[in-house]
């Protein structure tokens, strides 16, 4: 199975991109005086603040795994006690 497109080059781009904003902003905020330091910084700001993004990412798929798995076995009880509960009420004869 081939992906459409490229996974790397994508990340790439992406990083390439949020380093863009985020230097521009440094350049009209902070590093005002110094826009050199705009440019040194912004490629660490960017990698982390992708990184944490990711990170973020996958703590919430955990979350919601854990949350599904929860849901499975409370709908396997219910219906273990829904089979039992009609095997022990049903009339016999």
């Amino acid at each position: 199975m081939s992906l459409p497109f490229d996974i790397g080059a994508a990340i790439s781009w992406a990083l390439n991109f949020l380093q863009n904003i985020i230097m521009g902003l440094l350049k009209e905020t902070i590093f005002k005086s110094n826009p050199e330091l705009a440019v040194q910084f912004s490629g660490a700001i960017s990698t982390l603040t992708f990184l944490t993004a990711v990170y973020l990412l996958l703590v919430l798929v955990s979350s919601l795994r854990k949350i599904i798995g929860y849901l499975i076995a409370l709908g396997w009880i219910l219906l273990i006690l829904a089979m039992t509960l009609s095997i022990i009420g049903a009339p016999s004869g």
